[in-house]
């Protein structure tokens, strides 16, 4: 029994030598050892990445992915993935632990401060956000749409409708210029009535 035992033991040994051999033989060109049955040649990461870089597979990967977003269900559900992976608990505390990182170690620096809060910067940024919220509205008319949001308190949606109806070639000056010329042909019809009695 010691001898089969034996002779067992010397046969694995022997087996797992050969296997050592052979991976140290079979190596990826980075240094990786790679296994019997690999086919490819390269180790997972370098066949990872001779695949990426391979001709035409990136413009079909392109392809599927806008060939996919095309269709307004696979946007919705692929939205409503991303809603629900973003609001679980461990993925809002680990927003939240990046933010501080990203706090302690770039936003808070003397230089990024003094590049940020600068008069420069703050006078760009306003600019910056007041041209990504008034965008419609002409620079001049800025002022007056402001005073009748802040001043007159007449509703956002309201007023735009008061500028655009200002600005020629909109809409709403369309609306109104037929408006007024509608008013002007009823009173000029209005007083040829009365005069021709």
């Amino acid at each position: 029994m010691d001898m089969t035992n034996s002779v067992g033991a010397a046969r694995a040994a022997f087996a797992s030598e050969k296997r050592c051999a052979d991976a140290a033989a079979r190596s990826c060109g980075c240094g990786k050892p790679i296994g019997p049955k690999n086919q490819t040649g390269y180790c997972r990461s370098c066949c990872a990445r001779a695949k990426f870089h391979a001709p035409g597979v990136r413009e079909r990967r392109l392809e599927s992915i806008r060939r996919n977003f095309a269709d307004p269900a696979y946007r919705a559900a692929h939205a409503e993935r991303l809603r629900i992976a973003s609001s679980t608990p461990k993925a809002i505390a680990a927003r939240r632990q990046r933010g501080r990182e990203q706090y302690r170690d770039v936003l808070s620096r003397p230089d990024v401060l003094a590049r940020t809060q600068s008069p420069d910067a703050r006078q760009k940024r306003g600019a910056s956000i007041t041209e990504a919220r008034l965008g419609w509205c002409p620079a001049d008319r800025r002022e007056e749409y402001r005073v009748l949001i802040m001043t007159k308190k007449i509703p956002a949606a309201e007023a735009r409708r008061i500028i655009e109806a200002e600005i020629a070639g909109t809409l709403e000056h369309g609306r109104r210029e037929i408006a007024s010329n509608e008013l002007a042909a009823r009173l000029r019809h209005e007083r040829q009535q009365r005069e021709a009695y």
